[in-house]
């Protein structure tokens, strides 16, 4: 994990107040923000129920029909190639926690084209990967 700065600093901010504003929890809150050129594609947050086409499989057999923040800001966003995405997680505490993308959401990121992903962990720490 490392510490951010600069713009990567700007953009996991708004992911995480796209999570804290936007989020249907009730359990965890997470927003997503793809960007590219310094320019906002898309966002997306997780919901409780959507469009079946854009639902995690995992969840729908585990009885939790929900929409993960990363499939949806994929699913609103027009061409993702060479873009990055950053996630973030606010606790029911209040606090910002881990959101690595799960193995469906990673797939989903690296078949849209996305090349980087970054996302937030516990005490002001932060994860990245390149695809």
């Amino acid at each position: 994990m490392v510490a951010l700065l600069g713009r990567h600093q700007k953009w996991i901010n708004k992911a995480i107040t796209v999570a804290a504003t936007k989020a249907e929890g009730p359990q965890w809150f997470l927003g997503a923000v793809i960007v590219k050129s310094n320019r906002v594609l898309s966002v997306g947050w997780n919901r409780d129920q959507n469009d079946p086409a854009n639902l995690d499989m995992v969840d729908i057999k585990r009885g939790k029909a929900s929409t993960h923040a990363e499939i949806d800001a994929i699913a609103h966003c027009g061409d993702t190639h060479g873009a990055t995405i950053y996630v973030g997680r606010i606790l029911r505490s209040g606090g910002v926690g881990p959101a690595r993308p799960c193995s469906h959401c990673l797939t989903n990121i690296e078949t849209s084209g996305i090349k980087s992903v970054w996302w937030t962990d516990y005490n002001g720490k932060y994860g990245n990967i390149k695809l």
